[in-house]
């Protein structure tokens, strides 16, 4: 769905007040992009770091340069 397709019913500076249809059709584009996730898509962002030093004692010496 593209952003023109949505249909503003009011706007002001703090709020947008768009159709019911248009929410319905955002929301099915929603749960269909939801739906074709699969695990392959997250491989990506997957993995595990290796550290030298404690975390703990890394977050606290941080903590202690404010």
């Amino acid at each position: 769905m593209l952003l023109s397709e949505v249909i503003i019913e009011s706007e002001t500076d703090q709020n947008i007040t768009i159709s019911k249809d248009s929410w319905k059709k955002i929301q099915d584009e929603v749960l269909k992009t939801e739906k074709n996730l699969t695990k392959a898509d997250f491989k990506n962002y997957v993995g595990k770091i290796k550290l030298s030093i404690d975390p703990l004692k890394y977050q606290k010496s941080i903590r202690n340069d404010w």
